[in-house]
């Protein structure tokens, strides 16, 4: 095994509120299968960083979302990235 880190950040272009959403998945069968989500809120920016043990012989990917909204809880924009890693077996 051996351990990840994760990190994503969503940066608003005025003082709204924000909101940032990572899943670290990992590719089984040919499908993406989530393992675990953080979630963080704040106003201009949030971020995420987290760790997280991983096992051998897979292929993972870090999937990040991020929301800007209005003051009225509308989302007026949103945006997301993969990353993605292979870790080998030793």
């Amino acid at each position: 095994t051996g351990i990840v880190t994760c990190s994503g950040t969503v940066t608003a272009k005025s003082t709204y509120p924000v909101k940032v959403y990572a899943q670290l998945q990992r590719l089984e069968n040919g499908s993406w299968r989530t393992i675990t989500s953080w979630t963080n809120t704040g106003t201009l920016s949030a971020t995420v960083t987290k760790s997280y043990a991983v096992y051998s012989g897979y292929t993972y990917r870090i999937y990040v979302i991020g929301y800007v909204y209005d003051n009225n809880g509308n989302i007026v924009e949103s945006g997301s990235e993969y990353h993605s890693v292979y870790y080998p077996s030793n």
